[in-house]
């Protein structure tokens, strides 16, 4: 059973989607291709190269997983509701986690990576965060970022993202500092 802590922060995320989509009410496919094409952009990928390919995969593959399952009424739209219960559920299912929002974790990673030295570093991951979300200041981010930074090395890890994204995701405990991905916690 998810802890209102959770739910409050799976939400919280959703309407961070919800915002970037243009305050829909909902979110679907090409709100997730649009990600993609804006984290592709901001790191100045090539559209057709490996590392933007796996960012459009990797979203359209959490897109298939997990959301369009979860389009209830199967309009191609996934509500607040929909999306919180989906994500939730996640917790239950650690290899179903792993394969949808641990990849993502990974995918961000690669992406930001622009160095190529398998580190993200606080620029990076503003870049990252603001092209997915919206919601949060240059501050709160950088806040985010000290928080991921376990080893306080200023770098993230690969290990160190997808730690974060799962406390934000999975962790009843509002202390854990991947609860922080979307700012202070409620």
């Amino acid at each position: 059973m998810p802890t209102t802590a959770i739910t409050a922060r799976v939400g919280k995320f959703y309407d961070g989607l919800d915002s970037r989509a243009g305050a829909k009410g909902y979110i679907e496919r090409t709100d997730f291709e649009q990600v993609a094409v804006r984290i592709v952009e901001s790191f100045q990928l090539t559209p057709q190269s490996s590392q933007a390919q796996k960012v459009h995969n990797s979203l359209g593959h959490l897109w298939d997983t997990m959301m369009l399952p979860a389009d209830a009424d199967g309009d191609g739209r996934v509500t607040r509701a929909e999306y919180i219960q989906a994500i939730v559920a996640l917790a239950d299912m650690p290899d179903l986690y792993e394969d949808t929002i641990g990849r993502c974790a990974l995918t961000y990673v690669e992406a930001a990576d622009v160095n190529g030295d398998g580190l993200v570093d606080a620029r990076e991951f503003t870049t990252l965060h603001q092209a997915n979300v919206d919601g949060l200041s240059d501050g709160a981010v950088a806040e985010v970022f000290h928080r991921l930074d376990r080893d306080g090395d200023g770098y993230l890890t690969a290990d160190e993202m997808r730690q974060g994204f799962t406390e934000f995701f999975t962790s009843p405990d509002n202390d854990a500092p991947g609860t922080w991905l979307m700012g202070a916690p409620a």
